[in-house]
């Protein structure tokens, strides 16, 4: 009974595996999506709020490690401490909307940028 388990357990494995010379290659990685919108934000707002008010809707952007809010006015602060984009200016983020995460701020879809792209 044991030998026909293996048996029918390495047959199983058979079937749904495939062999890796026939499998289709792998999904290149994406570059993710690009929003653009103008940079806002509200420094009363649960402490400080900011987003981009893009052409689709309003984005609670999640910047990459080293990348700041600071409000007064409201700007976007590299990792270098130089400004990347002011109250009002247009910046360009590229990542992925994150349905799943909820933020404090609650001002529009979460989106994780995973590179800024101002000034290029």
């Amino acid at each position: 009974m044991r030998f026909m388990s293996l048996v029918l357990g390495g047959a199983l494995l058979v079937a749904c595996g495939q062999d890796p010379a026939t499998a289709p290659p792998p999904e290149e990685p994406t570059e993710g999506e690009l929003v653009e919108g103008t940079l806002g934000g509200d420094a009363d707002l649960e402490g400080g709020c900011a987003w981009l008010e893009a052409a689709d809707g309003r984005y609670d952007v999640m910047y990459p490690d080293g990348y700041t809010i600071a409000f007064d006015p409201v700007r976007v602060v590299g990792p270098d401490g130089e400004v990347v984009a002011e109250e009002g200016e247009v910046l360009r983020v590229r990542g992925h909307i994150d349905a799943e995460m909820m933020t404090v701020c609650q001002v529009g879809t979460v989106f994780r940028a995973e590179e800024v792209l101002n000034g290029e």
